[in-house]
């Protein structure tokens, strides 16, 4: 199963670089209990389009009863870059739609 959830911009970075390889998180996301094996695709929040795919690899309770501490590996790091050829590709769709 795959979770969305946004991270603060220092966890985002820690995990980016390496530097950790533990997070606290909500133990429930969406209504569903994060496990050994699911996926979680984590959000910068002051950077849209970046992104990091990490998978769980075991779960352990924190301070609260509304966290749980994850261990995880990195999968991917992803970015959306904006380029000449998205704006021209854009473009293009919008001429043919007109055409139709």
């Amino acid at each position: 199963m795959e979770h969305y959830l946004d991270i603060a911009t220092d966890v985002f970075n820690k995990i980016k670089e390496h530097v950790t390889e533990e997070i606290e998180i909500p133990c429930l996301i969406s209504g569903r209990e994060v496990q050994p094996g699911d996926t979680m695709k984590l959000y910068h929040p002051a950077d849209e389009t970046e992104a990091l795919r990490i998978e769980i690899t075991g779960v352990s309770n924190a301070t609260g009863d509304q966290t749980v501490t994850a261990s995880f590996v990195l999968l991917e790091w992803m970015c959306r870059l904006e380029t000449e050829l998205d704006e021209l590709l854009r473009e293009e769709e919008a001429w043919m739609q007109g055409l139709l």
